[in-house]
Order: C-alpha cells, then structure tokens, then sequence
C-alpha cells in the first residue's frame, strides 16, 4: 500500500507543513507521486480497461515513514474490478449499512463486556477484597501515626538524656 518513489535522490524537499488542498498547484511531491500512480496506472491494462468505461477520481497522500523516508499512498473512488489494485490503493470506505451491521454487532460484544464488568465489581469477592485493603489500609495509617508520634518521643527523650548528662559533666 506504501510506494516509494523512483528516484530517492531527485526528491523535492517536503513542505514545513501540509499545503491546502485548495490551491490550484500541488506541491512538487504530490505531483511526483500523481505522475508514478498514472504510469503504474497505465501499465495495468486490466486497471486501464476499468477506468476507460467509468470515471473514478484519484488521490495520492505523501507521508514520511518511522526511518525519514517520503514515501506515497493512493486513494480511489469506488472499486477497481482488477485484483492488482488490492496491493495499489488504500481500502475503500465499507458500506454504509454494511458499516452499520458491523458497528451493531461490535456494540452489542461492547454491551455484554460493559455488563461483565459491572457484574465483577459488584461481586461478594470483589467486595470482601476492597473492605480488606480499606482496612490494611487504615492499620497502616495507624501504625504510621503511632511509629512517628513514637520517633518524636525517641527524640525528646534523646535529647533530655543530653541535656541531663550536660548537667552533670
């Protein structure tokens, strides 16, 4: 689905940000890579077949890869009958009620995974585990609050224990 371009070393260099689309002239980019999707076009008498009896409409994307490589994607309008295309162009969008069925089916998984959780975090077990960790929880605060108070009692008592022995020297 990724193309790469010819000729690495001719390359235009990429814009700091993506041009409209609106503008009259592509981006030197997007034009090279236009050029190599109608030879490839062209090449594929399959494809040229196809599109010699119906008008599609064509895109391409310039993207940089993970390695800093300008690399291209194509896009079409409907759907090529020649398998060659499946490798060449990006998916098409799925149909609209197919897309449906789908979202259906994948809320209704969602519903039931939702109702699962639900059912867990109310469990007997569950619950008895967070009533077992609220209550560690607080001896641990306690046993804080007894060890610190039991330090600065450590500490006067240090420090009475100086002051006694610096009476007596």
């Amino acid at each position: 689905m990724l193309h790469s371009f010819d000729d690495h070393q001719t390359l235009p260099t990429a814009p700091a940000r993506l041009p409209s689309p609106f503008e009259n002239v592509p981006h030197p980019l997007g034009a090279l890579a236009a050029e190599q999707l109608q030879s490839i076009l062209r090449a594929d008498s399959a494809l040229e077949a196809a599109l010699s009896t119906e008008g599609r409409m064509f895109a391409v994307l310039v993207v940089r890869t993970a390695a800093g490589d300008s690399q291209w994607l194509a896009g079409v309008s409907g759907v090529l009958p020649s398998m060659s295309s499946a490798d060449l162009f990006v998916p098409p969008i799925p149909d609209p009620k197919r897309l449906e069925q789908v979202e259906a089916a994948n809320q209704s998984a969602l519903d039931k995974i939702e109702e699962q959780i639900e059912q867990a975090l109310h469990a007997p077990h569950y619950l008895a585990l967070i009533k077992e960790k609220a209550q560690k929880q607080r001896r641990f605060e306690d046993r804080l609050v007894y060890l610190s108070a039991q330090r600065e009692l450590n500490r006067a008592e240090r420090k009475c224990q100086r002051a006694c022995k610096a009476g007596r020297s």
